[in-house]
């Protein structure tokens, strides 16, 4: 994913109040001011009550859940039609 896609979504949801940190590699280049590497994805964690919130903000921008190994409740991915993914675990409160 690409900066400029990542900053979108970043500021997409943040318009929309929900509370998002951005996580893993994504978030390391922001520490730094600069990007280090390609990134596949954008990490980001979210408190579990704005998880529907965020599945239904992005289902209207395209978003569907992907199913891998790991795919559970705490920890899932969502992707639109270009393969932009967010991984998404979400923190306990």
């Amino acid at each position: 994913m690409d900066v400029r896609t990542a900053v979108d979504l970043i500021q997409f949801l943040e318009r929309n109040d929900l509370e998002i940190y951005v996580d893993g590699g994504s978030a390391v280049d922001a520490l730094l001011g600069e990007q280090t590497r390609p990134h596949d994805d954008l990490d980001v964690a979210l408190p579990h009550r704005h998880v529907p919130r965020l599945r239904s903000l992005l289902a209207a921008r395209g978003f569907r859940e992907r199913l891998r190994d790991d795919t559970w409740e705490c920890n899932f991915v969502l992707a639109d039609e270009h393969n932009c993914r967010l991984d998404v675990p979400f923190l306990h409160s």
